[in-house]
């Protein structure tokens, strides 16, 4: 209920009745009891004149929808396999440049 732990609940409640007192703990409950009932019973009246729920269906049903259209899995970029080979096995490189050294007679 509202995101509370039992713990932080009792802490809530120790120091209700402390702030309170426990005669008038009771009447307390009672009117945060109506006060939630009104505040629910106004908050569904509201939503039935504006039309909240059909607003709420028809935007999951164009969600839906949407996601039907659009495929799951994207294809990937297709790259030949002359740009693959030549991006992971370049033609200058470390050893190009040593054979270069070497043919040049400095190593």
């Amino acid at each position: 209920m509202f995101g509370i732990g039992t713990g932080e609940m009792v802490v809530i409640v120790i120091l209700a009745l402390l702030a309170v007192g426990p005669k008038r703990m009771p009447i307390l409950m009672q009117s945060l009891g109506r006060a939630m009932r009104e505040f629910r019973r106004a908050s569904r009246d509201l939503q039935a004149q504006v039309g909240l729920d059909e607003i709420m269906r028809d935007d999951m049903d164009e969600r839906i929808r949407e996601r039907a259209r659009t495929p799951a899995i994207r294809p990937r970029e297709t790259v030949s396999t002359t740009e693959t080979i030549a991006r992971e096995y370049p033609e200058e490189g470390v050893d190009v440049a040593e054979e270069r050294v070497r043919k040049a007679g400095a190593l």
